[in-house]
């Protein structure tokens, strides 16, 4: 399931617990990472099979940039209208763009422009399936050893006293958060940062604990931003990480 906080998903455990008497076996909850490109790169996706009097063959070339648009992703052509049959066209563009929803590591990819500049077709082994299976060959190919992991990163507000200042500080400062500014509101101090979800899960206990119930935090999405690098070898790791 999915919400957007940890009181969110609280809510619905205990609604199913409730309502629905279920037995509920909750872990760690997960982030939702996206992927993106490291530098632009050139790809041919194919999909060549023989088999017998059977076969398969489509190729397809495509280009694949960074790219920031109205659409996480951006699918196009530059062909020339003899180079592929449409319904091939569609179909590979429609196996690019599918690959991108899943991405290589299974979440999405974002903030890319994927532009099919050449291909091949045959006029006996060539069908739509083929050219799907090209254009999701050619998505894979070029994330291979090309990806950032992206990270959701949320806005922070914590209100805290000032007694209790340093202590919540030092705790965000552990969590790889960005204190952008702390501001005085009486004898309050309210602390603005920057930090990845991944580290906030267990912040609403944890900062009533270093003021002794005394502070409060709010939180909102902010942007993704480029993972650390041990991130994604933990992600990529067959034990897992979150």
């Amino acid at each position: 399931m999915n919400g957007m906080g940890m009181l969110h998903l609280e809510i619905k455990r205990h609604r199913m617990e409730r309502d629905f008497r279920l037995h509920i076996r909750v872990g760690k909850p997960r982030v939702s990472f996206r992927e993106t490109l490291r530098k632009p790169i050139r790809t041919e996706g194919e999909c060549v099979r023989h088999a017998g009097g059977a076969g398969l063959f489509a190729k397809v070339i495509v280009e694949f940039e960074p790219h920031k648009g109205d659409e996480p992703v951006t699918v196009t052509h530059r062909l020339k209208p003899d180079v592929l049959l449409p319904a091939y066209l569609t179909a590979a563009e429609q196996g690019i763009r599918g690959a991108l929803e899943s991405g290589d590591l299974g979440y999405p990819v974002m903030n890319v422009k994927a532009t099919i500049v050449g291909g091949e077709m045959d006029e006996q082994l060539s069908n739509e399936t083929a050219f799907l299976q090209a254009g999701a060959d050619a998505v894979h190919k070029a994330l291979r050893e090309n990806i950032v992991l992206l990270e959701p990163v949320m806005k922070l507000e914590v209100t805290v006293p000032e007694e209790y200042l340093g202590p919540v500080t030092s705790d965000l400062n552990a969590r790889r958060a960005e204190i952008t500014e702390v501001l005085a509101r009486g004898k309050l101090r309210v602390v603005l940062a920057v930090v990845a979800l991944s580290r906030m899960f267990d912040y609403a206990d944890k900062v009533r604990s270093l003021s002794q119930g005394r502070a409060s935090s709010t939180m909102e999405p902010f942007e993704y931003r480029p993972a650390p690098d041990e991130v994604l070898r933990q992600l990529t790791n067959p034990d897992g990480y979150f």
